[in-house]
């Protein structure tokens, strides 16, 4: 098993790392997410400089192997396509519905996890045969009708 991290860099925090010889080199520091592994010393580095600026997103997912997976009772998929973008109509809804959800309840006590179910996304542009992720935040997943479909068909 791999963890990996889907970074995004609040905007001095880029600046912060473009100056970084360690960072710079081999990052591409202008794209919208930046993936290094936990074990890549430029993940500790990078955590290490952005404790001196505004920060960072960290979005981490692990990869498994063959026999990894062959293994699993559950599987979750972690999306790496199109990320589907909210409107500011979209983002206000969102907000409202995030702050109007109660924290999840384990054992009877309030844990910091909230379950939405619902999500506002008002233009969708992705293709018949694609997985798209819902907005930059969100764990949530966007498929088209036939996709959706195949996936119901094999329970």
């Amino acid at each position: 098993m791999t963890i990996t991290f889907r970074i995004v860099l609040k905007p001095d925090a880029a600046a912060a790392a473009a100056r970084d010889p360690a960072l710079a080199e081999g990052l591409d520091l202008t794209a919208v997410a930046v993936e290094l592994d936990h074990d890549d010393p430029r993940f500790h580095r990078l955590l290490e400089l952005t404790r001196q600026t505004s920060g960072a997103w960290l979005n981490p997912y692990m990869t498994f192997t063959a026999a990894e997976t062959a293994a699993a009772r559950y599987l979750q998929l972690q999306c790496r396509g199109k990320i589907i973008n909210e409107t500011p109509a979209d983002a206000a809804q969102n907000r409202a519905i995030v702050d109007g959800a109660g924290f999840h309840v384990i054992a009877g006590r309030p844990a910091p996890i909230k379950l939405l179910d619902r999500f506002a996304l008002t233009k969708i542009t992705i293709a018949p045969n694609a997985i798209g992720c819902a907005a930059h935040w969100s764990p949530e997943f966007v498929v088209p009708r036939p996709i959706a479909d195949a996936f119901k068909d094999e329970g």
